[in-house]
């Protein structure tokens, strides 16, 4: 995961992982990076999300998708069905 510091023509970003700040260009952060914020259900699988997550309740949502999504949270309290 990265934090946005800045943005112009390049994007400043902070790596959580390392810790390290990383100038990136702006046509890399549109084709290679995305809101984690955001993350689809299929992205989701196979990931432990430590942070909360909240699954929106659209028609399109299953039973299985919403196991799979609630799965990913690591405490109840992290998780909100909207």
């Amino acid at each position: 995961f990265y934090t946005i510091l800045a943005m112009g023509e390049t994007v400043r970003v902070l790596c959580e992982l390392t810790q390290k700040e990383l100038e990136l260009p702006m046509d890399f952060v549109k084709q290679k990076l995305r809101l984690a914020y955001a993350i689809t259900q299929a992205s989701c699988q196979g990931m432990t999300l430590r942070e909360r997550v909240r699954v929106y309740d659209r028609p399109h949502l299953t039973r299985r998708g919403l196991y799979m999504c609630a799965s990913r949270a690591t405490a109840a309290e992290l998780l909100e069905v909207v």
